[in-house]
């Protein structure tokens, strides 16, 4: 797992599973950035099992985060390239999650009065004729 394998298959396989590994840990733990740069690399412990004393190599760990970024799945965050974002959720999936959470939250009757709240302290009529916004 923590040397790459010369297969293709085998190799595409193994950049799969640390997609899945990265993302599953981020999610967990609601991290959206990592530090990649060579000290904290070293001993974190997505890279680095400390019980077999067996860590990703620098070189492999680039290979595979070449591959998420071609996948939109973790960005530079800096020209520097020593932080990624990670996006264990994609737009939509975050879309969805906040709308099931307002459906689960609020009534439908609330958040009509609420859009009518908005609609009168941004500029009433005037404004939605404007710009039209739904809240539902």
């Amino acid at each position: 797992f923590f040397t790459f394998q010369r297969t293709v298959d085998t190799k595409k396989k193994q950049i799969e599973l640390w997609k899945e590994l990265l993302l599953s840990y981020s999610a967990h733990n609601k991290v959206f950035e990592l530090k990649i740069d060579d000290t904290i690399y070293e001993k974190h412990v997505i890279f680095y099992n400390q019980k077999i004393n067996r860590k990703l190599p620098l070189s492999s760990l680039k290979v595979i985060l070449e591959e998420l970024i071609s996948q939109g799945v973790v960005e530079w965050k800096e020209k520097e390239k020593q932080t990624i974002l990670v996006f264990w959720k994609t737009p939509q999936q975050w879309a969805d999650s906040i709308y099931a959470w307002v459906n689960a939250k609020f009534s439908y009757h609330d958040i009509n009065l609420s859009s009518i709240i908005l609609k009168q302290y941004i500029g009433g009529e005037e404004w939605t004729k404007r710009k039209r916004v739904n809240l539902v």
